[in-house]
């Protein structure tokens, strides 16, 4: 009977380090999102006649072409976070995965930069008002 009881406690256990597991991870920011100025009028519901938008959620980016949710995020010793996005991306069907780091940016101290993969910067943006 205790052998019972306490295999069914180590299932329950393990199912809950799996679903624990599995919560996507996100960004340790606010709950304000980051944006560049058009990025911060996204975020608002408000149309903006560019494809120059970038704004940062604590669990995703949104950019004109790509929008991706963050299932991973690591830290790295300079206070920066890799992050690995499962994306909607323009002219591609299906999911893409997408590596990005974001950092806090050289110039100011209120802003975040957000690189690829490559170490491509594809922009800075600051908390959205």
């Amino acid at each position: 009977m205790r052998a019972a009881a306490f295999a069914a406690i180590a299932a329950a256990c393990l199912n809950a380090g799996i679903v624990a597991a599995s919560v996507a991870q996100g960004l340790d920011i606010a709950k304000m999102p980051y944006g560049n100025e058009n990025g911060c009028k996204v975020g608002r519901g408000e149309q903006v006649d560019t494809d120059d938008f970038l704004l940062l959620r604590p669990d995703g980016i949104d950019a004109y072409a790509s929008s991706c949710e963050f299932v991973q995020s690591l830290p790295a010793k300079d206070g920066s976070r890799v992050l690995t996005g499962l994306c909607d991306e323009e002219g591609h069907e299906g999911k893409v995965v997408r590596m990005l780091s974001v950092g806090p940016s050289a110039d100011d101290p209120s802003a975040l930069t957000i690189s690829d993969g490559n170490g491509g910067l594809w922009g800075e943006v600051k908390p959205c008002s």
